[in-house]
């Protein structure tokens, strides 16, 4: 049996340096921009390219909005767009996000990066 001694609450992200979004900036309005913007793709793949530009510019947006609308993202995020997106990745790399591994690097990993914590995913 696992035992939870202590919980962290996730940290706040700071507010962005003024200069650094418009001074009328609204939080409510800009996600509906950007649910506007999602939806106004018509192929999953266009809304995952959306998504992941998304979660990289603005992450408390995409979570945001992927809890709530977590129905609608789903299929976008996860299966079956995001195989569609491994199959397509050459086509839409934007930038390196991860690890990358190869059969090359049998026996070298460690001589990567040491910050890297390494998370596995099993699927299927």
């Amino acid at each position: 049996m696992t035992h939870i001694t202590h919980i962290q609450p996730p940290k706040a992200e700071p507010k962005p340096k003024p200069g650094l979004i418009p001074p009328a900036f609204n939080e409510d309005v800009h996600a509906l921009r950007c649910l506007a913007q999602l939806r106004s793709k018509h192929e999953n793949i266009e809304k995952y390219t959306f998504l992941s530009t998304l979660k990289e510019r603005d992450p408390s947006m995409f979570y945001k909005l992927c809890l709530q609308y977590m129905s609608e993202f789903t299929p976008i995020i996860y299966t079956p767009t995001v195989g569609d997106a491994c199959l397509q990745y050459s086509h839409i790399y934007r930038r390196p996000e991860g690890l990358f591994i190869s059969i090359k690097d049998k026996g070298r990993i460690r001589e990567g990066e040491p910050s890297f914590s390494c998370r596995v995913a099993f699927h299927g």
